[in-house]
């Protein structure tokens, strides 16, 4: 119970830095964006993810095997699907070159970071009911061209969140436009994303460790034609790479430490100008926040001023009533020890009563205290009286 109250207290600290987690890296992050006067910097979105994953949040990845991430040319990244945490970690191990699909409904939880993310590119946000499969297989492909400073792009191609140890079946829709589009994939599995950063779990962690693995790259155009055969390769290397890295501590294989290589893009007046939009927008947000936070402590004061009175003047009074009960209580046992100790001392009592058994006194019974000789005395057995008018001559 109380890891479970440590992690939810956890995750309610960190969800205010994840909704602002793409201006904090800008103004925090490392390696940073601000070489003014250089035409090539860091990617935002490799920043961006390094700043979540390891300064926030202590990620420790581990390389399972030797291969490394595909970047020859578009590919389409497979990744399992686990938690919040997928965002940031899944665009830290493609170095920033991916961007990631999300439906739309994150923009409006958290504004702050879809906006931005969407205006440089890291982002596509999508709506399940705005049309069929071939229109958003159009909108993916002219946020390719728009967007060129990356090379592909993340798919969870297992449909939903799924926290389990075992992989759920394989969606085919966004695995078809791979095949059409004649792209490249790779699978990359990475183990306890959950205990990362998770709204399933209610829970956020610092220092874990990640093992993480690069499959094979399968090529569409080996499968030309062939969808269900391009299918069960997709299924067979998923299965390998699942296997590899979840058994990966089961047989005990030492693995290294991974920190995926530095993206550079090149940065247009576009860029610059979002980058000090976004700071300032956040900077605005946190002072707003801070006189928000001031008003309603000027506003609560007065009342919570007004209850600590009014249970300070509770708390007196059932002091004063436990007294006078204690009070009681003491003059009670002491009249109990009178008693006992009178008896103690030669003395009995009794009580004097009427003819009828009642007390003389009409307001209960009257003890009075008799010494003992005296009540012997008076018990004693006198001669029986002679009866009158007997004839006493001898």
């Amino acid at each position: 119970v109380l890891g479970k109250f440590i992690g939810f207290f956890s995750l309610m600290a960190v969800i205010p830095v994840f909704a602002l987690s793409l201006p904090l890296s800008f103004m925090f992050g490392s390696p940073s964006c601000w070489g003014f006067g250089e035409k090539y910097r860091p990617s935002m979105a490799y920043v961006w993810g390094k700043f979540m994953s390891e300064t926030v949040m202590g990620v420790r990845l581990k390389l399972v095997g030797t291969r490394g991430l595909y970047k020859e040319g578009r590919c389409v990244y497979l990744c399992n699907h686990r938690a919040w945490a997928d965002f940031f970690l899944d665009v830290y191990l493609t170095e920033g070159r991916a961007f990631i699909l999300s439906r739309y409904l994150v923009v409006y939880v958290f504004p702050l970071f879809a906006l931005p993310a969407i205006s440089i590119g890291a982002m596509f946000a999508f709506k399940r009911q705005s049309g069929g499969h071939e229109q958003l297989n159009k909108l993916l492909d002219d946020h390719a061209v728009a967007y060129s400073d990356f090379s592909g792009f993340v798919v969870y191609p297992e449909g939903t969140r799924n926290i389990k140890p075992g992989s759920l079946p394989l969606k085919r829709g966004l695995l078809k436009y791979a095949h059409t589009r004649a792209l490249d994939l790779q699978v990359i599995i990475a183990q306890d994303k959950e205990h990362v950063l998770s709204q399933k779990r209610a829970s956020a962690s610092w220092g874990v460790e990640v093992p993480v693995g690069y499959s094979e790259v399968v090529s569409s155009k080996a499968f030309a034609g062939d969808f269900e055969g391009f299918m069960k390769e997709v299924q067979r290397v998923w299965d390998l790479e699942w296997e590899r890295v979840y058994g990966a501590r089961g047989r005990g294989e030492r693995l290294k430490e991974h920190h995926p290589k530095l993206h550079l893009i090149e940065y247009t007046s576009g860029k610059v100008a979002l980058l000090c939009g976004s700071v300032g927008v956040t900077f605005v947000v946190a002072l707003a926040a801070v006189v928000w936070c001031g008003a309603l402590a000027v506003a609560v004061l007065p009342a919570g001023v007004a209850m600590s009175a009014a249970a300070a003047t509770n708390a007196a009074a059932n002091k004063a009533k436990s007294a006078a009960a204690a009070a009681a209580a003491a003059a009670a046992g002491i009249l109990v020890m009178s008693c006992l100790r009178v008896r103690r001392a030669g003395y009995s009592t009794r009580c004097t009563r009427n003819c009828s058994g009642r007390p003389r006194s009409q307001k209960g019974t009257v003890v009075v205290a008799v010494p003992r000789e005296r009540e012997r005395e008076r018990r004693r057995v006198r001669p029986p009286r002679r009866p009158t008018g007997m004839n006493t001559a001898t």
